[in-house]
């Protein structure tokens, strides 16, 4: 009496293609089949779960939870040259008394007080321009002899040709409520309200004499040429402090809002405030912000022959 055969065995399921024997392959199949079925791919182990995967294109893992965005960057903004002021000594004839200025030792508000004069900036920074400029002339204000100082300046110091060029007021205006006096400093602000322009009257007129709202920026693009789609948001902090939040979630701010204008955006931060006067001071169009520092510059650039915004 011959034996009953067995059956073959039956066919692995084409969607698998494990590398293994009949047998082998077709209970891996089953099993991840069961598992991805009854919704247990959970209990698998990582290896296993890889396995059928790959192999059957079963149990992928569970979506990975979304990503926290990122923070928007903080920038250092402090440009290694402590006290120096080019605007108030090209403005200010107060600013350039001839007492010699000792400044070891000195407090911060005893520099203020003591150390905005031509000797302290020339003994510091005897090539500055601030140096220069008062050895070149007695007087304030006087855009020929500094423009000629700017002119004569390393050519390699130049903007795109085709650049919008923005200057901003950054650093101790934006994280040092008390240089607003005692009533500011008694009310916190935040940047974006400034730029929306939702902070209360007073202090709303008060930060624009630096820091300009988004209304601002917008009106002044309707006189940028259509043809010019690049900006440099140029800007520093002459007082060096621990960090810069405000000034840098602004600059964030602008950038983003020159880029939904079309602009392709590039960030010019902390570099000697003498190449910032010479880059600025040789566009072909600048936009204007806040303190004297940019009053002095938009000034170069008239002198020059480029178009302010």
């Amino acid at each position: 009496m011959h034996p009953t055969p067995l059956p073959p065995a039956p066919a692995p399921p084409a969607s698998c293609a494990f590398d293994l024997n009949d047998v082998t392959h077709e209970a891996y199949a089953n099993f991840c089949a069961n598992k991805a079925r009854s919704g247990k791919c959970g209990q698998l182990s990582a290896e296993v779960a890889r396995l059928c995967l790959k192999s059957c294109g079963l149990c992928p893992p569970p979506p990975s939870p979304p990503r926290s965005p990122a923070p928007p960057p903080l920038y250092e903004l402090f440009t290694g040259w402590p006290f120096y002021r080019l605007g108030d000594m090209f403005l200010r004839p107060e600013w350039r008394g001839t007492s010699q200025c000792h400044p070891e030792g000195k407090s911060e508000a005893e520099l203020r007080r003591d150390c905005h004069n031509a000797l302290y900036h020339c003994a510091k920074w005897p090539r500055s321009l601030a140096c220069r400029y008062t050895q070149a002339t007695g007087s304030t204000g006087d855009y020929r002899v500094l423009a000629g100082l700017v002119r004569a300046y390393d050519a390699s110091v130049v903007p795109p040709g085709d650049a919008l060029v923005v200057h901003l007021r950054l650093g101790d205006v934006f994280e040092e409520d008390s240089v607003w006096g005692a009533q500011a400093a008694a009310h916190p602000w935040a940047v974006d309200a400034e730029m929306r322009g939702e902070l209360p009257a007073w202090q709303q007129a008060a930060l624009e004499r630096y820091i300009f709202g988004l209304s601002h920026y917008q009106k002044h693009l309707r006189g940028v040429p259509a043809h010019v789609r690049s900006a440099v948001l140029v800007g520093g902090a002459h007082h060096q402090i621990a960090a810069y939040p405000r000034s840098s979630a602004y600059l964030n701010a602008l950038r983003d809002f020159f880029v939904s204008k079309g602009f392709d955006v590039q960030l010019r931060l902390a570099r000697a405030p003498d190449e910032d006067v010479v880059f600025m001071g040789r566009s072909r169009h600048f936009m204007q912000g806040g303190g004297g520092f940019s009053v002095v510059v938009a000034g170069v650039v008239k002198e020059l022959g480029g178009e302010i915004h």
